[in-house]
């Protein structure tokens, strides 16, 4: 509500009374005091935006992370079984050259 509203139509060019300035600064201060309750609550609901957020974020990462993750363990996986094949094959041409060599 403003202040026109609270009072009532009369004379405007009257000198304010003591009344006039306490019910004004009555008015200001309720003002202030609901503004001040506005502020809070935004803050409040900015602190649990926030949080949501901040959340999610962590959520998001923490899945990105494991899904990086379990890449990098399937492509050491692939690349110690290439080095086991090598050895595999290292091994029987081995034993082939020793049994031909053995023959001789």
């Amino acid at each position: 509500m403003w202040y026109h509203d609270r009072v009532p139509a009369g004379d405007d060019t009257a000198p304010a009374t003591k009344q006039d300035i306490r019910m004004i600064m009555e008015m200001i201060g309720g003002f202030m005091d609901e503004t001040r309750g506005l502020i809070a609550e935004s803050e409040r609901r900015m602190k649990a935006d926030f949080h949501a957020a901040k959340e999610e974020m962590k959520s998001f990462f923490s899945t990105g992370i494991e899904i990086v993750r379990q890449e990098v363990i399937g492509a050491n996986a692939d690349r110690m079984a290439q080095h086991q094949h090598r050895l595999d094959d290292h091994d029987r041409r081995m034993i082939v050259l020793e049994a031909a060599s053995s023959r001789r």
